[in-house]
């Protein structure tokens, strides 16, 4: 709903903590793939789950994500701040190997694997 209010017509929308990997199967195929998690615990790991899925059949250079204040989803920057605000997060998207929390996470998860 909160994309679509900022006229981005092609989303997907999945619950993160629970995001099943076929849906990607259901919209390839595609050029970019952005994501839009909670930067808390649980869409971190969303984030890492679902680059893990995609890593061996999409290239990852082509995925980015929407870095939304903590504690916020789309439809909450919308309904508090307007949609201004939420277009002005989707316009200044990472690329996902950049976000600090990730590449933390990803770290801890190595270092217990290991």
């Amino acid at each position: 709903i909160a994309y679509k209010r900022i006229d981005k017509n092609y989303v997907v929308c999945v619950c993160g903590t629970s995001n099943s990997n076929n849906i990607w199967d259901l919209i390839f195929p595609v050029e970019n793939i952005i994501l839009s998690m909670d930067l808390d615990v649980a869409g971190i790991d969303a984030t890492i789950k679902t680059l893990i899925h995609l890593a061996p059949i999409f290239d990852i250079k082509n995925i980015e994500s929407v870095i939304l204040p903590k504690g916020q989803d789309p439809y909450d920057v919308v309904t508090n701040d307007g949609g201004d605000a939420l277009n002005n997060f989707y316009e200044r998207r990472w690329h996902v190997g950049r976000i600090r929390p990730v590449q933390s996470r990803i770290e801890q998860l190595q270092r217990t694997i290991m």
